[in-house]
C-alpha cells in the first residue's frame, strides 16, 4: 500500500506504506466502503482479506468446489461486506459469508471464464459476465437480502 503526495516542486510522489506479499498471484480485489481493508481472490483459489492500516492478513480461506480446478478471477462485495462473491476460471460463481469463508451458494450456467461481478445497490441481485456474451444477473435469496440489509 502506498500514500501519494505533493513535494515542494509540486511533483507528485509515492511512498510505501505497507506491504501484503503472497506466493500466490493477486487476480482481483475488492475495498468496502467502510475502506479499512481490501478483499482479494487469488490464483491458488484464496479468497484473502487485509487491514489496510497494518496491511496485516485477516483472514482467508479457499474458495470453489470439491474439484481443485482453476484460479479466483474476480471478487465482489455486497453493499454491507457480508458476503463475498468469487468467479473462477472454471465458470462458476461461489458465494460465502465474509466473516467463516462458509460456502453459501454455487451458481453455474457461463460457458465460458466470467470477467466481471457485482452486487445491485439494493442488494437483492448479483451481475455477471462472462467471455460467452451473456450477462447473468442471479436473484439472492431473502434471506442473504434480510442478511445484508440489516447491516447496511
Amino acid at each position: 500500500f502506498r500514500t501519494a503526495f505533493k513535494t515542494d516542486g509540486n511533483q507528485l510522489q509515492f511512498q510505501t506504506y505497507q506491504l501484503a506479499q503472497e506466493k500466490s498471484t493477486f487476480n482481483d480485489m475488492e475495498i468496502p466502503q467502510s475502506k479499512d481493508r481490501v478483499v482479494t481472490g487469488c490464483q491458488d483459489r484464496q479468497i484473502r482479506t487485509y487491514e489496510l492500516s497494518s496491511g496485516k492478513l485477516m483472514n482467508s480461506f479457499k474458495s470453489g468446489g470439491s474439484e481443485d480446478s482453476g484460479m479466483i478471477v474476480n471478487v465482489a462485495l455486497d453493499p454491507s461486506s457480508t458476503f463475498i462473491a468469487a468467479a473462477g476460471s472454471d465458470k462458476c460463481i461461489f458465494v460465502h459469508d465474509a466473516a467463516t469463508g462458509e460456502k453459501i451458494a454455487s451458481l453455474y450456467g457461463h460457458s465460458e471464464m466470467i470477467t466481471g461481478l457485482k452486487f445491485t445497490n439494493d442488494c437483492k441481485r448479483l451481475i455477471s459476465i462472462s467471455g460467452d456474451g451473456c450477462i447473468f444477473v442471479w436473484r439472492l435469496s431473502n434471506d442473504v437480502v434480510k442478511s445484508i440489509k440489516s447491516k447496511t
